[in-house]
């Protein structure tokens, strides 16, 4: 399943250069100034339980800076994690449909494995490089790639490139 989803989602993501030149949602990717997004994104959570979905809430300030806000809950056979965090976006360059955008990010959360009586804290610092795609003028998908630091109370902390199985993909409305 991993396999497929991440097959279809590399043709995807890599067909975005293809039409990011289209006029498909040129307008909204060229201004986006004052633009107010909800949508999903997966969080990673570094093998603890999975990656999981979160709901994020994006701001654009102005055409080249926005923050971004997202909340990650979930329960399962493994354990749960609940999860906040914020970004800093900025644009580096357009691409007529598509924006390429430097990141930097922190959350903070804490999990529990099935099995243990006490939850853990977690620490999330990370920076990389996103893409976003406007496939019309207020619906985009976007595909992150960063280098981070994650800590969990009572494990070893980790750096590493967080491009798992899937990078972090998200899908956003605009408002």
């Amino acid at each position: 399943m991993k396999k497929s989803v991440f097959i279809l989602f590399s043709v995807v993501f890599f067909t975005c250069g293809v039409f990011a030149q289209s006029n498909f949602g040129t307008q909204k990717a060229q201004n986006l100034s004052k633009s107010f997004a909800v949508g999903a994104s997966i969080v990673d959570a570094q093998s603890i339980i999975s990656d999981i979905p979160s709901l994020t809430i994006r701001y654009w300030f102005d055409k080249n800076v926005a923050a971004e806000a997202l909340f990650s809950l979930s329960n399962g056979d493994k354990g749960g994690i609940i999860y906040g965090g914020g970004k800093l976006l900025a644009i580096i360059k357009n691409y007529g449909s598509a924006n390429l955008y430097a990141l930097a990010s922190a959350g903070f959360g804490s999990s529990k494995d099935s099995g243990e009586e006490n939850e853990k804290g977690i620490l999330n610092l990370s920076a990389g490089l996103g893409i976003e795609w406007f496939i019309i003028d207020n619906l985009s998908i976007s595909n992150e790639i960063v280098f981070s630091y994650f800590d969990r109370a009572g494990d070893a902390n980790q750096f590493g490139i967080s491009a798992d199985w899937m990078p972090k993909a998200g899908i956003r409305v605009y408002l």
